[in-house]
């Protein structure tokens, strides 16, 4: 995914949901993202204090 497409992806959801927190996701593996990782997808999910959008 490239800056531009998660940009666009972003403000689609920005205009759907308003502007609301970002956060990240744990890998398979359970460890935080670190290094060099790749976006797979962007999503709104619900968590206990809100939505958040969560780019996995």
């Amino acid at each position: 995914m490239t800056i531009s497409e998660l940009i666009e992806l972003l403000q689609e959801i920005m205009e759907k949901e308003g502007d609301i927190e970002v956060a990240y996701t744990y890998n398979d593996g359970g460890y935080p993202m670190m290094g060099e990782e790749y976006a797979g997808g962007v999503e709104v999910r619900l968590t206990p204090y809100g939505k958040a959008v969560v780019i996995w």
